[in-house]
């Protein structure tokens, strides 16, 4: 029990780090001189590059603790990212189960007040406001990368060890604990308590369809492909680069 509960606690300090670290770089004088000095190599403007060089802290944060999970645990997360021809199929179908899920979740919370646009709360959330800094090139993949890392961080990290080495966590404990701090990852980013709100029951919804493909099909690669898709529908029809 010690032993999970550790565990599980280096797994939410690595989610404060990555719903922070964007916020502890910024401004600080290594990016704005890294910004500077690569204005004379890049031909894109100061806010451009300094946007990129803050991004790339979210990506190099989980990879850093996934490599450490790796590590410790002697887990091979590259066997579960890695799917079984018989299970193919399950890769629309967890498209479509995203889609549908965050669809009628997002749908249900009109039930409730009609004040409620999930559009608008997300689309007004900092970074993904900051998408138009960044670079015309490289802009569709801010969300695309990010969504990346958090899969193999919350499911083929968080999800998968909880559920695979520790059995006392079984499917529920497991699945909980990654949509509760993919939760909290989100909720760093945000600044009012609507977005905060839209943000955790789209990040319950892909949890769940997410963890339950990964027990199906023993890889988190239908979930991640869904992941994308999912963020391809919206910024791309939204247009927030």
């Amino acid at each position: 029990m010690n032993e999970l509960l550790l565990t599980i606690a280096v797994m939410a300090a690595g989610t404060v780090i990555m719903g922070r670290i964007c916020y502890w770089v910024d401004g600080t004088a290594f990016i704005n001189n890294a910004a500077r000095a690569m204005m004379d190599h890049i031909p894109w403007d100061y806010g451009e590059i300094k946007s990129s060089l803050i991004g790339i802290w979210y990506y190099l944060a989980p990879m850093i603790f996934i490599a450490a999970f790796c590590l410790v645990f002697r887990f091979n997360i590259f066997k579960y990212i890695m799917i079984s021809p018989e299970y193919l199929a399950y890769i629309p179908l967890t498209i479509l189960a995203e889609f549908s899920v965050t669809t009628m979740l997002s749908g249900v919370l009109t039930l409730f007040s009609e004040k409620v646009d999930w559009k608008n709360d997300i689309g007004d959330i900092t970074w993904i406001q900051s998408i138009h800094q960044h670079n015309k090139l490289v802009a569709p993949l801010v969300p695309l990368l990010g969504a990346f890392v958090e899969e193999w961080f919350y499911r083929g990290i968080v999800f998968l060890i909880l559920y695979l080495y520790f059995p006392q966590a079984g499917f529920i404990g497991a699945a909980l604990v990654s949509g509760i701090l993919f939760s909290i990852d989100q909720i760093l980013f945000t600044d009012k308590k609507s977005q905060a709100f839209s943000m955790v029951i789209a990040s319950l919804g892909i949890t769940l369809v997410a963890c339950t493909s990964i027990v199906i099909t023993n890889s988190f690669l239908p979930c991640l492909i869904a992941h994308e898709c999912f963020l391809i529908m919206y910024f791309g029809r939204f247009r927030y680069y």
